[in-house]
Protein backbone atom coordinates (compact mmCIF):
# COMPACT_ATOMS: atom_id res chain seq x y z
CA UNK A 1 0.00 0.00 0.00
CA UNK A 2 1.60 3.72 -1.02
CA UNK A 3 -0.07 4.81 2.52
CA UNK A 4 0.46 4.26 5.92
CA UNK A 5 -2.89 3.72 7.34
CA UNK A 6 -3.06 2.93 11.39
CA UNK A 7 -4.97 0.20 13.52
CA UNK A 8 -7.85 2.66 14.23
CA UNK A 9 -8.20 4.01 10.42
CA UNK A 10 -8.04 0.14 9.21
CA UNK A 11 -11.04 -0.71 12.02
CA UNK A 12 -12.96 1.99 10.74
CA UNK A 13 -12.84 1.14 7.05
CA UNK A 14 -13.66 -2.21 7.62
CA UNK A 15 -17.25 -1.40 9.54
CA UNK A 16 -17.60 1.10 6.79
CA UNK A 17 -17.48 -1.61 3.95
CA UNK A 18 -19.72 -3.97 5.91
CA UNK A 19 -22.59 -1.36 5.10
CA UNK A 20 -22.01 -1.29 1.50
CA UNK A 21 -25.41 0.07 0.86
CA UNK A 22 -24.88 3.53 3.03
CA UNK A 23 -21.53 3.68 1.41
CA UNK A 24 -23.05 3.09 -2.51
CA UNK A 25 -25.58 5.70 -1.38
CA UNK A 26 -23.30 8.15 0.33
CA UNK A 27 -21.55 8.31 -3.25
CA UNK A 28 -24.15 8.61 -5.56
CA UNK A 29 -25.45 11.61 -3.16
CA UNK A 30 -21.61 13.24 -3.42
CA UNK A 31 -22.23 12.41 -7.37
CA UNK A 32 -25.66 14.39 -7.61
CA UNK A 33 -24.54 17.14 -5.85
CA UNK A 34 -21.32 17.54 -7.41
CA UNK A 35 -23.47 17.53 -11.06
CA UNK A 36 -26.12 20.02 -9.45
CA UNK A 37 -22.86 22.29 -8.49
CA UNK A 38 -21.34 22.40 -11.50
CA UNK A 39 -24.91 23.25 -13.26
CA UNK A 40 -25.42 26.27 -10.94
CA UNK A 41 -21.77 27.29 -11.29
CA UNK A 42 -22.70 27.47 -15.67
CA UNK A 43 -26.05 29.02 -14.84
CA UNK A 44 -24.23 31.62 -13.02
CA UNK A 45 -21.63 32.29 -15.86
CA UNK A 46 -24.61 32.21 -18.22
CA UNK A 47 -26.78 34.77 -16.19
CA UNK A 48 -24.05 37.06 -15.84
CA UNK A 49 -22.08 36.78 -18.31
CA UNK A 50 -18.66 36.01 -16.38
CA UNK A 51 -15.40 34.92 -16.99
CA UNK A 52 -15.23 31.53 -15.19
CA UNK A 53 -13.93 28.48 -17.45
CA UNK A 54 -15.52 25.64 -15.59
CA UNK A 55 -14.29 22.10 -15.89
CA UNK A 56 -16.34 19.50 -16.12
CA UNK A 57 -16.48 17.64 -12.83
CA UNK A 58 -14.76 13.91 -12.69
CA UNK A 59 -14.61 13.61 -8.74
CA UNK A 60 -16.29 15.11 -6.06
CA UNK A 61 -15.33 18.51 -7.10
CA UNK A 62 -15.69 21.46 -9.63
CA UNK A 63 -12.42 23.46 -10.78
CA UNK A 64 -13.10 26.87 -12.28
CA UNK A 65 -10.39 28.69 -13.71
CA UNK A 66 -11.14 32.70 -13.49
CA UNK A 67 -9.21 36.09 -13.34
CA UNK A 68 -11.33 36.70 -9.84
CA UNK A 69 -9.82 33.30 -8.83
CA UNK A 70 -8.25 35.13 -5.71
CA UNK A 71 -10.62 37.74 -4.91
CA UNK A 72 -13.50 35.23 -4.50
CA UNK A 73 -11.26 32.92 -2.55
CA UNK A 74 -11.07 36.14 -0.07
CA UNK A 75 -14.58 36.98 -0.28
CA UNK A 76 -16.04 33.61 0.66
CA UNK A 77 -12.73 32.95 3.55
CA UNK A 78 -14.17 36.34 4.44
CA UNK A 79 -17.64 35.18 4.89
CA UNK A 80 -16.63 31.69 6.62
CA UNK A 81 -16.62 29.68 3.44
CA UNK A 82 -12.99 27.72 2.72
CA UNK A 83 -12.53 26.97 -0.91
CA UNK A 84 -8.90 26.07 -2.09
CA UNK A 85 -7.51 28.83 -4.50
CA UNK A 86 -4.79 27.87 -6.88
CA UNK A 87 -2.80 30.94 -7.94
CA UNK A 88 -0.75 29.85 -10.44
CA UNK A 89 -3.65 28.85 -12.95
CA UNK A 90 -6.00 31.39 -11.04
CA UNK A 91 -8.61 28.87 -10.20
CA UNK A 92 -10.83 27.68 -7.71
CA UNK A 93 -10.91 24.15 -6.14
CA UNK A 94 -14.51 23.61 -4.79
CA UNK A 95 -14.98 20.36 -2.81
CA UNK A 96 -18.98 19.49 -2.90
CA UNK A 97 -20.55 19.85 0.04
CA UNK A 98 -24.15 18.99 1.16
CA UNK A 99 -27.28 20.18 -0.65
CA UNK A 100 -27.56 23.33 1.70
CA UNK A 101 -23.81 23.52 2.01
CA UNK A 102 -23.57 24.06 -2.07
CA UNK A 103 -26.60 26.57 -2.23
CA UNK A 104 -24.77 29.07 0.83
CA UNK A 105 -21.75 28.86 -1.53
CA UNK A 106 -23.65 29.25 -4.64
CA UNK A 107 -25.27 32.76 -3.10
CA UNK A 108 -22.32 34.39 -1.81
CA UNK A 109 -20.52 33.40 -5.27
CA UNK A 110 -23.56 35.27 -6.73
CA UNK A 111 -23.33 38.23 -4.54
CA UNK A 112 -20.07 38.53 -4.71
CA UNK A 113 -20.95 39.28 -8.78
CA UNK A 114 -23.55 41.49 -8.11
CA UNK A 115 -21.86 43.50 -5.94
CA UNK A 116 -18.68 43.45 -8.26
CA UNK A 117 -20.89 44.57 -10.84
CA UNK A 118 -22.11 47.47 -8.54
CA UNK A 119 -18.86 48.62 -8.07
CA UNK A 120 -18.09 48.78 -11.54
CA UNK A 121 -21.04 50.50 -13.26
CA UNK A 122 -20.16 53.23 -9.99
Amino acid sequence: SPYNVNTLTQRFGTAIYRHKELLTERCRTITKNTRTLYQSFLKLKDTYQVDFDIVEPCANFVLIRTPMAETIFRYLLDNGIAVRYFGGIGALRITTGSEEENTELLKMVEKYIIEKELSENR
